[in-house]
């Protein structure tokens, strides 16, 4: 009889427990203690460029914004890269012969404002259009040429558009 007092003390005890801890985590508000949906560590964006043309670049520059009412670009965050190489067709360490471009990958050659990763993760203000259902746009400078992504983006993944042979920037 001892031993099944036990059992059911035990029982007892390991439903309080859950019961208890259940309530303690339903009552948090998770961004309190460290776990939101935008609070993702790894969360951020690779990027590189393919350039199909006989030009090398020394800048280009990413935004992330949103598109208003009067379709114009409102950036809300920004990854400019001066003083780098975005190699020509046939240069660099990352030549692809087969398909006739030179792969460059901006953050390679500067790391300033990436996450420990090596990654480019948008600031909280470019997370609250995501989180709001407003949608990502992205921006691309290259050599006085611009191009607006049409399509929303997530919080992660890989950004990468082209040079194409006559010097205009497609994705």
């Amino acid at each position: 009889m001892d031993i099944m007092n036990k059992n059911k003390q035990k029982k007892s005890f390991y439903l309080a427990f859950t019961f208890s801890f259940f309530l303690f985590f339903c009552g948090c508000d998770l961004d309190e203690i460290g776990i939101s949906e935008s609070n993702s560590e790894d969360s951020g964006f690779q990027l590189w460029v393919n350039n199909y043309s006989e030009n090398q670049y020394n800048e280009c520059g990413f935004y992330f914004g949103y598109t208003d009412i009067d379709n114009n670009f409102i950036k809300t965050d920004s990854m400019v890269y001066k003083d780098i190489v975005i190699y020509k067709k046939g240069d660099g360490p990352h030549y692809n012969i087969e398909n006739g471009f030179s792969k460059t990958y901006p953050s390679s050659q500067n790391s300033k404002g990436l996450n420990k990763y090596g990654v480019w993760e948008p600031n909280e203000k470019t997370k609250k259009l995501y989180f709001n259902s407003i949608g990502i746009s992205l921006k691309i400078e290259i050599n006085g040429n611009e191009l607006i992504s049409n399509s929303n983006h997530g919080l992660n993944g890989s950004l990468s558009f082209r040079i194409l042979e006559n010097g205009e920037i497609s994705w």
